[in-house]
């Protein structure tokens, strides 16, 4: 290997976006000098070193606000990448560029230093095809067939690919990409952060349920509100904490509101890793609500590994990118879109009638196979190799 430097680029905040990090970090413990181009946010420095990793910022704005707004920004973070990534090489001479998607296309910018040498990898975090059609709520043959083109290109480009999960590897072998370029590094909660926090005895005067995640309408936490709500009566210790941001949060708190749930329904807004771990190892039920469709059936959020690492139960939705992991025993499902479903699941949980303890014991055994310690030795291969 000429040198151990690497330069990552992603259409997203650093240190905020968790995967970027925890990959970064994991690569510089290993002797790696890590580079990363991203976006700015509000309060942020263009340059600054964040734990021993240099970042460079472009100041631009995530915008969900339609099909060409995406296309508008999209092309600007390219060209303003393209600039920066081709200074920073000819400067740094990295022998890898880790290019993490959305989009898949900012690989391109990458050109120069791949004909020059440099190994080219492209982490697809999410297929796009599928994760912008359910983002516009559009159906749309042409705009699909253009995706799926700009997927295939980019993946023909780069050198090697990782994604998330086993179905999202499926998906992109269906569409061409060579088996034996692609591998996966499973989002897993990385240890220096959640192994700081200590499991404490809770008394049971509130039960309490955690939402944490992007607050947008796949996501479905309306439905799990709906359902907190119906149960109050029945259940009157029921509490719900909500952490995150997104464009469906007016509609999740004017629900709230109108409903009277203030005082059991708390809003706490977004929160770092970082800090929203103590949040975690304090809550008693974990509840993913994601809606159906043919992006969140392929998904697997990581935050099911983040619950079970302390140890906590949790409800998911019953989708192939989860169900290729947890078997109907080791894991609780509802079926999704189905708030009276998810409804029931709690009260069942709350009343005892589901030997929960052993259903942990059973995730908590898969979730150790997928480790973050186990996930970044297969990073490291795929470095090495």
């Amino acid at each position: 290997m000429p040198n151990k430097k690497i330069l990552m680029l992603v259409f997203s905040h650093y240190p905020g976006d968790t995967r970027v990090r925890r990959e970064a970090l994991a690569l510089k413990s290993k002797g790696f000098d890590i580079d990363i181009i991203c976006i700015k946010g509000d309060t942020q420095s263009k340059i600054e070193t964040i734990e021993g990793i240099s970042i460079f910022r472009i100041n631009l704005k995530k915008k969900r606000e339609g099909l060409f707004t995406y296309i508008y920004i999209y092309t600007l973070f390219f060209l303003a990448a393209f600039v920066k990534v081709n200074f920073l090489y000819f400067k740094k001479r990295y022998s890898f560029i880790h290019v993490h998607n959305m989009p898949n296309f900012i690989v391109f910018t990458s050109l120069l230093p791949k004909i020059m040498g440099t190994t080219i990898i492209l982490d697809m975090h999410d297929p796009m095809p599928e994760l912008l059609s359910s983002s516009l709520n559009r159906q749309s043959k042409i705009l699909r067939n253009l995706l799926i083109f700009e997927e295939k290109m980019s993946v023909l480009f780069a050198d090697k690919i990782i994604t998330t999960n086993i179905a999202f590897k499926e998906l992109f072998i269906s569409r061409g990409c060579p088996e034996n370029k692609i591998s996966i590094v499973m989002n897993s909660p990385y240890p220096e952060i959640f192994n700081k926090v200590e499991l404490k005895k809770r008394d049971d005067s509130e039960f309490i349920i955690l939402y944490n995640g992007s607050i947008i309408k796949r996501h479905g936490l309306d439905l799990l509100v709906d359902a907190v709500i119906s149960l109050k009566e029945k259940i009157p210790n029921i509490k719900l904490r909500i952490y995150g941001g997104g464009e469906f949060l007016d509609e999740v708190i004017k629900k709230i509101s109108d409903s009277g749930s203030n005082n059991f329904i708390e809003y706490c807004g977004p929160m770092l890793i970082d800090d929203l771990v103590k949040e975690i190892a304090s809550c008693d039920l974990g509840v993913i609500p994601n809606r159906f469709n043919e992006f969140t059936n392929l998904n697997f959020p990581i935050r099911i590994f983040e619950l079970i690492h302390f140890r906590k139960p949790v409800i998911v939705p019953r989708t192939k990118g989860i169900m290729d992991y947890f078997g109907e025993d080791s894991i609780l499902y509802f079926n999704p879109n189905d708030s009276e479903d998810l409804k029931k699941i709690i009260s069942k949980i709350v009343n005892k009638e589901y030997d929960v303890e052993q259903i942990i014991n059973k995730s908590y055994a898969i979730y150790n196979d997928h480790k973050w310690e186990v996930q970044q030795r297969i990073l490291f291969n795929i470095y090495m190799s």
